[in-house]
């Protein structure tokens, strides 16, 4: 099979994965920048104390690798049926706050432990399963998804808020999310055998499977790849509209950027998924 032809024929894996990640927890990054100027100014809280809630992502270490099992389980419909419900539900909820900071950090715990499933963790499997050959790009197609919800949307939830203000901003979110949701779930292909195990079925003893992964050496070496190459991401993503407010950017010209930094993501990840097709992984990551 061709190298475009197999995207082709595996289209509604690729298109349910975008949706899925464009609509679910990963774009709550984008969001949480947009609104939190607003939260800021409008309930009084300092922007040291906005900040810090990030630190409780924290929690998402121990809930991942749950996620993650998970999956293998149930499989990937299931589990992301449980964040695309709890996604909308929290919106609403952060629709309807008090001037307490703890409200705010109660539904973002909510959403760092259950709207996980709606992640990559959750949707490269359904890849993974159908793709081979163009596996890189993909993966980078689908990656893309919150860049490009962040590159269209963001300005458009930006503008919105201005007008309407934050609480119908995260209804809107919440309605956004429902619909993307909904259509993620409904194109969902029927999960493959991967790696010569049933679909949608346990991998094996629960502890035998976590030894192994623990004391396997190339876990240690992605897993602190990924924790040094995504701190930045938390700053950037999640404040950059309120440093861009603090240093006299206005509300149109923060959405812009926003929007910008999210095209070059979506550059990036097609860069990085069309390389991992041709060069060895390793060379790919050193390079970037």
């Amino acid at each position: 099979m061709g190298y475009m032809k197999e995207l082709l024929l595996n289209w509604r894996a690729l298109v349910a994965a975008l949706i899925g990640l464009g609509t679910g927890f990963s774009f709550t990054n984008t969001t949480a920048s947009i609104m939190g100027t607003r939260l800021v100014e409008d309930l009084g809280w300092s922007m040291a104390d906005f900040a810090a809630v990030n630190s409780l992502s924290l929690v998402m270490l121990l809930a991942f690798p749950v996620v993650g099992r998970l999956t293998d389980v149930i499989g990937v419909r299931r589990t992301a049926l449980i964040g695309f419900i709890t996604l909308p539900l929290s919106f609403i909820g952060l629709s309807q706050m008090d001037g307490s900071i703890n409200t705010y950090k109660f539904y973002f715990l909510v959403q760092a432990v259950l709207c996980i499933t709606t992640t990559a963790t959750v949707f490269s499997r359904v890849v993974v399963q159908y793709i081979e050959k163009a596996r890189g790009l993909a993966l980078a197609i689908v990656a893309s998804g919150p860049a490009l919800t962040g590159a269209i949307v963001g300005p458009l939830l930006n503008a919105y808020v201005e007008t309407n203000g934050w609480r119908e901003g995260y209804i809107a979110l919440a309605v956004f999310c429902a619909v993307g949701g909904a259509i993620a779930l409904l194109l969902l292909p029927r999960e493959r055998k991967i790696a010569g195990l049933p679909a949608g079925r346990p991998a094996g003893n629960l502890r035998r499977d976590y030894t192994e992964i623990v004391a396997t050496r190339a876990f240690w070496v992605l897993l602190g790849a990924m924790l040094l190459c995504n701190l930045p991401q938390v700053l950037v993503l999640s404040q950059l509209t309120l440093l861009l407010r603090e240093n006299g950017v206005d509300a149109g010209d923060a959405g812009v950027m926003i929007s910008a930094f999210s095209i070059g993501m979506l550059v990036g990840r097609f860069s990085c998924g069309l390389a991992l097709d041709r060069f060895p992984a390793s060379v790919v990551s050193a390079i970037a």
